[in-house]
């Protein structure tokens, strides 16, 4: 039970009964007010930014006004004296004095028994995937047992370390269409000439990377200029290729990586109609892999190549 409250969208009278009926802790993860404690005065929402942030740079949280704590368990209910003010407002407010505004911080009133003068107030504070947060006296702020604390600076260099990072993605195969050579309107064989696309959707450049294609051997031309100093080793019916990254892939960009050379005929068809290309990308910070059978990829026409078409 301790941290389900945290996972739920849209808390309710009986996830707050469970609270209190459990006795539950404030700690990492629970803040229990008074409900005369709403922030009002600039001075008190001030200090809530810090209480906030400080949830969203640690493991996230809840800050409960409506429940009063003895030795530091929820123990009962203790309504908001005041619910005239709005919640989207303070959202507002409350945000545009963090720095990096929290997503998903979720504020909202749970009415007990249906009742308006049984309100409790809750601030639901994701643990942020864009930490650190600045609060609004210009620090940065970490849960700590029940209270908050200043975090030093090497915290606050390891959180931005974390932020500045590669995500390499593979975006998909352009060029998939085939190239035939015909007689009497059947193929002699089909060419596709694909190329490799991939994103940075990270927040730092990648340098280092390479990709992997893995392609039957009697499909591939190992002998195609874009391919013949790449090859590595055979894997049973395939060949390895290993394409290092020749330039910086930056923020936000795509870029291809290389083209190859399928060659398809009646003789190897069914090798086509059954087997896989296999991709793998390597990046600095880990490892992506692809699969995608030949046949549903590579087409001509919109149409997939079978044995009656060949000649």
């Amino acid at each position: 039970m301790k941290n389900n409250i945290l996972h739920t969208n849209n808390l309710t009278e009986e996830n707050l009964m469970m609270l209190i009926e459990s006795r539950i802790e404030e700690g990492l993860h629970y803040s229990f007010k008074k409900g005369n404690e709403v922030p009002i005065t600039e001075k008190q929402i001030e200090k809530l930014t810090l209480e906030i942030t400080a949830f969203a740079n640690t493991l996230g949280g809840c800050i409960i006004y409506g429940i009063e704590s003895k030795r530091k368990k929820a123990h009962s209910f203790s309504f908001l004296k005041n619910t005239d003010f709005s919640v989207s407002k303070l959202d507002i407010v409350l945000q545009s004095r963090i720095n990096r505004p929290i997503p998903n911080l979720k504020i909202q009133y749970v009415e007990i028994q249906n009742d308006k003068e049984k309100s409790v107030l809750i601030i639901t504070i994701p643990e942020s995937s864009e930490a650190p947060h600045m609060a609004s006296d210009k620090c940065f702020y970490k849960r700590l047992h029940n209270k908050f604390s200043v975090m030093e600076e090497f915290e606050v260099r390891q959180m931005y370390g974390k932020l500045s990072k590669s995500n390499l993605e593979f975006v998909g195969i352009v060029n998939t269409n085939g190239i035939p050579s015909l007689t009497d309107g059947l193929f002699n064989h089909v060419i596709f000439l694909p190329r490799f696309i991939i994103r940075n959707t990270g927040s730092a450049i990648e340098r280092f990377y390479k990709f992997e294609i893995a392609i039957p051997s009697p499909l591939c031309d190992e002998n195609y200029y874009a391919l013949n100093t790449y090859f590595n080793r055979h894997e049973g019916i395939y060949s390895i290729f290993s394409i290092p990254g020749k330039a910086p892939v930056f923020q936000d960009e795509m870029t291809s990586i290389t083209e190859i050379k399928l060659l398809i005929t009646k003789e190897n068809l069914e090798l086509f109609l059954t087997e896989n290309i296999k991709i793998t990308l390597f990046y600095s910070e880990g490892m992506r892999s692809s699969v995608f059978n030949l046949s549903d990829t590579f087409m001509y026409n919109n149409k997939m190549l079978e044995k009656n078409l060949f000649c």
